[in-house]
């Protein structure tokens, strides 16, 4: 499997609690999005606000398949 830019930001954050944290607070979608391509960036990630949006939703509907059977 070929892991993506995204992925591997993806992989650093579930090991960075100060970065948990930081994405943690903010509650606005919009800004979430914004600030997790910045945060990336910020360690030479590259990917755009698309690739974290299908990201979402890919999270959202792999919980309800699990969750709401």
């Amino acid at each position: 499997m070929v892991q993506t830019a995204f992925d591997r930001f993806y992989a650093l954050v579930l090991q960075d609690a100060r970065l948990q944290e930081e994405l943690r607070e903010i509650t606005e979608r919009a800004a979430f999005v914004d600030q997790v391509v910045a945060s990336g960036a910020g360690q030479g990630y590259r990917f755009s606000a698309e690739d974290v949006t299908i990201a979402m939703q890919v999270q959202r509907r792999t919980w309800n398949a699990r969750w709401l059977r």
